[in-house]
């Protein structure tokens, strides 16, 4: 049998199909059939893979090919004008053998990391009837980027055990944070005086803060996983930007800090964390459309020259307490706008 195409409607897939003789028909279809949602679980660096040393600065466009290890053995800082493209399923490992081992990616120009397939290519799950015969497709799997630490050619499983990805003032605002993994940096994504887009990015073990912005004009941070860092997210000093559709969990002080910033926060999960949402200095967010359940201190803190709008939210709360208003600050006071929240289960606390 010769190639044969399959048109599923908006998708036809070329099926360069090749028949064996096991003593009955084996169907070869040349194609990876993988799950279509991200899968960001932890990959092993012991696997076979070319492994490419760097370090110092990129002053040209450059490109990390798929499939490799770049191991970093000293700050890379792309610089201005200059494009760093890390294409899906690469792993950078960060040396961390010794205690003066403690390497960052800085960027200056612009930088596309993106684990995601080119929308051209990717497929819904389909199933193909062939009468004795079915054959099934999840779809086209995603191969996300790995950002970690390693010693003495494993992972390392320390929180800090390398900076982070860190966005200087001059950084381009196109760049792209998109399907990667980040695990065991100081700070996993950190935005300072600049716009970044962070989407679909697995932020696991920070020491100090998964993705933080700080001083920037707006940030977005959109179906990320943020969980057991120090804090979550920190907007610091940023005048609007969104949070939307993300999982913070299990994070040690708070889910998400909002000092002196106005971002909307929206169709979050939130959950497990010391504070789920912590906002002080007069931040001002629009908080809508969450569900927080069971924070070890409080669901929501709103502290110091607040003025959030808190509606339509679940808050589920076994502990602790639930919307917490306080400490009015030297200039004013805090003075929400609450209203459509659902409170629930308060056994051990105040609902407000």
């Amino acid at each position: 049998l010769g190639p044969w195409t399959l048109d599923l409607g908006p998708w036809t897939c070329p099926m360069p199909l090749r028949l064996s003789d096991l003593g009955l028909w084996t169907l070869d279809l040349g194609l990876l059939l993988f799950s279509c949602s991200p899968s960001m679980g932890p990959t092993s660096s012991t696997d076979a893979r070319d492994r490419v040393l760097v370090s110092g600065s990129i002053r040209e466009d450059t490109v990390w090919e798929r499939g490799k290890d770049y191991v970093v053995v000293g700050d890379v800082t792309v610089e201005q004008g200059a494009t760093l493209t890390i294409q899906p399923d690469v792993r950078v490992l960060f040396k961390a053998d010794t205690e003066d081992d403690y390497h960052g990616l800085i960027v200056r120009g612009k930088l596309i990391a993106d684990g995601a397939p080119p929308s051209d290519s990717v497929s819904r799950p389909w199933t193909l009837d062939l009468g004795p015969w079915t054959l099934d497709s999840p779809g086209i799997q995603f191969a996300p980027v790995h950002l970690a630490a390693q010693r003495d050619f494993e992972l390392r499983e320390e929180p800090g055990s390398w900076k982070g990805v860190w966005f200087a003032p001059s950084a381009d605002s196109s760049s792209v944070v998109r399907v990667v993994r980040i695990e065991y940096a100081q700070v996993g994504v950190k935005a300072n005086r600049c716009a970044v887009r962070v989407e679909q990015v697995e932020v696991v073990h920070s020491k100090d803060v998964g993705i933080l912005f700080n001083g920037s004009s707006w940030g977005e941070v959109l179906g990320c996983t943020v969980r057991e860092n120090g804090t979550g997210l920190r907007f610091e000093l940023v005048k609007g930007g969104e949070i939307r559709g993300c999982v913070v969990e299990d994070n040690r002080d708070k889910g998400i800090e909002c000092k002196t910033s106005s971002p909307e926060i929206k169709d979050n999960l939130i959950q497990g964390n010391g504070w789920g949402m912590y906002c002080s200095y007069g931040a001002s967010p629009a908080i809508r459309w969450n569900t927080l359940v069971d924070q070890k201190t409080g669901a929501m803190g709103q502290f110091r020259d607040c003025f959030s709008e808190i509606t339509g939210n679940l808050i589920v709360q076994h502990t602790g307490d639930g919307i917490v208003i306080g400490q009015a600050g030297y200039a004013g006071y805090s003075a929400p706008r609450i209203g459509g929240n659902n409170l629930v289960s308060m056994s051990d606390g105040y609902a407000v």
